[in-house]
């Protein structure tokens, strides 16, 4: 099985990030794996609250965020 490891490690760095924000102080967070010889499932769960059901037919799309404030890129920017 083959992955890129940089995008792999990115897109979990996010998701863990996401999840630790959108819950509360006791909320809990659950990363498990499955797999066999041809697959591999990573699950990521959280308690938070969830997406409100207004923003999920938008989740995919580049740069979308249900944030209050700040940039929705997950990178720094130039200033300019």
């Amino acid at each position: 099985m083959r992955a890129d490891r940089e995008r792999l490690e990115q897109a979990l760095t996010n998701l863990i990030l996401n999840a630790v924000e959108a819950m509360t102080r006791e909320g809990t967070l659950t990363i498990g794996l499955d797999a066999d010889d041809s697959w591999l499932a990573i699950v990521v769960e959280d308690t938070g609250a969830g997406i409100p059901p207004e923003a999920q037919r938008r989740i995919f799309e580049p740069f979308f965020t249900t944030k209050a404030r700040g940039p929705a890129w997950g990178w720094p920017l130039p200033g300019g």
